[in-house]
C-alpha cells in the first residue's frame, strides 16, 4: 500500500472546508474501510480545530461528518446502491471501484452527481470486467489516469543480495 487512500481523504478534507454545504461521498469496496477512511477524516478535522482554535466539525456519527459551514462528508459501502440517491453528491470519492461488489453501484451514485461534481478513483487492479477496468481502458472518457506500480515504493523492493530460495 502507498497510501493513495489516504492522500484521497485529504482531498475530501479540503473540498469539504473549502466548498460550504457540498456533499462529499467516500465510497469504499466495504463498509468497514469507508469507515476507516471517514475517521482519517474526522481525525484531520479535530486536530485542524485544535490547531486553528476554530471548530470544524459539529457533529459526527458512523457514517456521517458535519462541518461547521454546513458541508458533509459521508462513507458508504460500495454495494450500498441506494446510499446516495437522495442526496447531490460533489465530490465522490470511490475507493477500491475495482472491488465493488455491485456492478452499478457506481453508474447509481454518479447519477446523484451534477455537472460541476468531481471524482476521485483509486483501486487496486482488478482482473474482472467492471467498471472500473472499463474506466481504466476507455482512454477518452474523461478521466485523469495515473499509475503507480508497486515497485515505485521503496518498502516493497528488496535488495538483490537479500534474496534468496528460502523466502
Amino acid at each position: 500500500q502507498i497510501g493513495l487512500s489516504t492522500l484521497c481523504c485529504l482531498v475530501d478534507v479540503a473540498w469539504a472546508l473549502s466548498h460550504p454545504a457540498h456533499v462529499v461521498v467516500i465510497a469504499a469496496d466495504v463498509e468497514l474501510k469507508a469507515k476507516g477512511l471517514l475517521r482519517k477524516c474526522a481525525d484531520w478535522l479535530r486536530q485542524l480545530s485544535s490547531t486553528t482554535g476554530t471548530k470544524l466539525l459539529v457533529a459526527e456519527s458512523a457514517l456521517t461528518l458535519v462541518l461547521a459551514n454546513g458541508a458533509r462528508i459521508v462513507a458508504v459501502s460500495g454495494s450500498a446502491r441506494d446510499a446516495v440517491r437522495s442526496q447531490s453528491v460533489n465530490l465522490l470519492h470511490a475507493s477500491e471501484l475495482g472491488f465493488f461488489a455491485d456492478e452499478g453501484t457506481f453508474g447509481v451514485m454518479t447519477s446523484a452527481m451534477g455537472t460541476s461534481s468531481r471524482i476521485v478513483i483509486e483501486s487496486s487492479a482488478s482482473p474482472a470486467d467492471n467498471d472500473f477496468s472499463r474506466i481504466w481502458h476507455e482512454s477518452d472518457n474523461g478521466y485523469h489516469h495515473i499509475f503507480h506500480g508497486i515497485e515505485s515504493h521503496a518498502e516493497y523492493r528488496a535488495h538483490p543480495e537479500s534474496i534468496d530460495d528460502t523466502r
